[in-house]
């Protein structure tokens, strides 16, 4: 489903199932580490920036505007990972261009990890937004998505898809 829907390749062994999104984001800590520092946008989906500050975890905020991404602060981010959710940005509804998501993706290179969070990505069979997974061929880009649209909200089950070269860390 993962190949038609997001045209994301991947193994079963590249799958991590879990208990929801604080879950999978607590155990992804873990396994990068808790020496590392941690992005996302600003603003930012609430439970995200709730349950990092929760953590103690060391944070730098990316400021998105009207138009999203903001260049000048990506070039200066100071992180090793950074969480976006480039496909509908909540709570802006902005969709990154392919240049930002190119910008993003030279950002990390090799060296640091993008968590992609498909957002509202559930029912787009169509999707002319190509994921940052696929751009990047998987190599640093770790994809996240859950079935509360799909199935039901009170079912509060999420995914990871991990590159290739992440999965013997996990």
């Amino acid at each position: 489903m993962l190949n038609r829907t997001l045209g994301i390749n991947c193994t079963p062994v590249q799958i991590i199932v879990g208990a929801g999104f604080e879950y999978l984001i607590d155990a992804l800590i873990r396994v990068i580490g808790h020496d590392k520092v941690y992005s996302f946008e600003n603003p930012a989906y609430y439970k995200i920036n709730d349950y990092m500050k929760l953590g103690k975890e060391n944070l730098k905020l990316l400021n998105f505007g009207a138009n999203g991404l903001d260049v000048d602060e990506l070039n200066q981010l100071d992180a090793d990972v950074l969480f976006l959710m480039p496909y509908k940005h909540y709570p802006m509804s902005h969709t990154m261009t392919h240049k930002q998501k190119k910008l993003v993706l030279d950002w990390a290179k090799s060296d640091k990890y993008i968590v992609e969070h498909g957002y509202d990505m559930d029912f787009v069979y169509n999707n002319k937004s190509e994921t940052l997974y696929n751009m990047a061929n998987s190599k640093n880009i770790i994809f996240m998505g859950d079935f509360l649209k799909s199935i039901a909200p009170s079912i509060n089950i999420s995914y990871l898809v991990l590159p290739d070269n992440f999965v013997n860390k996990w």
